[in-house]
């Protein structure tokens, strides 16, 4: 049905500043929701598109850059940018930029205009587009405050432009610049002899709500972060969270945190740590949740 999405697997979700919709999909390709009245317009970018085709249809990132140009991160080919007119401006890849992997599973656009790009293998990569110049921060064994591994699953830019890495089994590093001007990474790891230490090693989520509070999604539960003391408060399912696989959160108008999972959605409230869940008897059209795949609109749709 062309009047429908692609795909019902649904990996990132992303509204321009025209108020359009764009939705990745794994094994579908890309989404373009427009709405005409009442009605609502589907144009598609796939493997199989006659035009503005993709090379591959495992869409895993989606961020608009200042110009407003959609960067598309892909399952092994790499970025596509589409400018607004909606067609293909560019294709990055290991060939042809700085990108040491064509796995992009994040992508982020700073205040500066920079784009940070967080790779599965091929660890971090920031594009310029002023200077057109690549840079790529890597794990050095032999350096301990360079990046702590080069499997990033998620980044997140909090209020203050700082820049949150959530890693593959190494758990969330802190990207900062020290008193040289040199870039450095602060590392946050799971410590099992330590229950103020994060929840889990494989980092799924990140949220700063309108506290300035740093929430941190895991495969071992939900983690609440105290940057003055360097230790996590960590809620699990011992807490009555659904599920430990913690896959995206949200903050809605009230300050409850909504956290989808892969046992469904609940409601957190942050002044009790009370759970409220959301399951398919409840109207979801399924409990498992993709990776970081959920979006709040500025009238507070979810």
């Amino acid at each position: 049905n062309p009047l429908s999405l692609s795909n019902n697997n649904i990996t990132k979700i992303e509204v321009d500043k025209e108020g359009t919709i764009w939705v990745g999909t794994r094994g579908g390709g890309l989404n373009k929701i427009l709405k005409k009245g009442s009605d609502y317009i589907f144009e598609r970018y796939t493997s199989y598109s006659k035009i503005n085709s993709l090379s591959n249809d495992h869409i895993l990132s989606l961020e608009a850059d200042d110009k407003g140009n959609l960067w598309i991160g892909t399952w092994d080919f790499g970025i596509y940018v589409i400018n607004t007119q909606g067609h293909i401006k560019q294709h990055y890849t290991i060939k042809n930029s700085g990108l040491i992997s064509n796995i992009v599973c994040s992508i982020v656009r700073g205040n500066n205009g920079k784009m940070y790009i967080g790779t599965f293998n091929g660890g971090l990569s920031v594009f310029d587009p002023i200077s057109e110049k690549w840079t790529t921060y890597l794990h050095d064994e032999t350096d301990k405050s360079s990046l702590i591994n080069n499997m990033i699953f998620i980044l997140y830019l909090d209020s203050r432009e700082n820049l949150w890495i959530g890693t593959v089994s190494h758990g969330l590093d802190l990207m900062y610049m020290d008193e040289s001007g040199r870039v450095r990474f602060k590392h946050y790891e799971k410590d099992v002899n330590n229950s103020r230490s994060i929840s889990g090693r494989t980092v799924q989520a990140i949220y700063e709500d309108k506290n300035g509070h740093l929430w941190i999604g895991t495969t071992s539960g939900l983690s609440l972060l105290n940057q003055q003391e360097d230790t996590f408060t960590n809620f699990t399912m011992n807490h009555g969270l659904p599920s430990n696989s913690i896959m995206g959160i949200l903050e809605d108008d009230h300050g409850y945190l909504w956290v989808s999972s892969l046992n469904g959605i609940f409601k957190f409230n942050i002044e009790n740590q009370s759970v409220e869940t959301f399951k398919t008897g409840d109207g979801l059209q399924g409990k498992q949740f993709y990776r970081s795949t959920c979006y709040v609109t500025r009238d507070g749709y979810m």
